[in-house]
């Protein structure tokens, strides 16, 4: 009936299958409690802000300019680096 009565809602209403996988994702979060460590090191994927991580790298980038003309470290600037390259399987 929703469908009806708001026009353009069809096309927001999930497929079975889109909704189950919604579902899966949610009973998996209260498997973990919640917790987001426990959700990293076990979930069976991974989810990233794509604009987020693109800030944080180019960020950290500038850090280890920064660093070098500071005379600085930058061995952990460069580990944090690696953790926001693409991965490739």
């Amino acid at each position: 009936m929703d469908i009806i009565a708001v026009g353009g809602a069809q096309e927001t209403i999930p497929s079975d299958d889109m909704y189950n996988k919604f579902i899966y994702m949610i009973e998996l979060m209260k498997q973990y409690n919640y917790d987001e460590q426990k959700m990293y090191e076990s979930y069976p994927f991974k989810i990233k802000g794509l604009v987020f991580s693109s800030i944080l790298h180019v960020a950290n980038k500038y850090m280890i300019r920064i660093a070098d003309t500071l005379g600085q470290e930058t061995q952990e600037i460069r580990e944090w680096i690696s953790r926001s390259q693409p991965r490739t399987r």
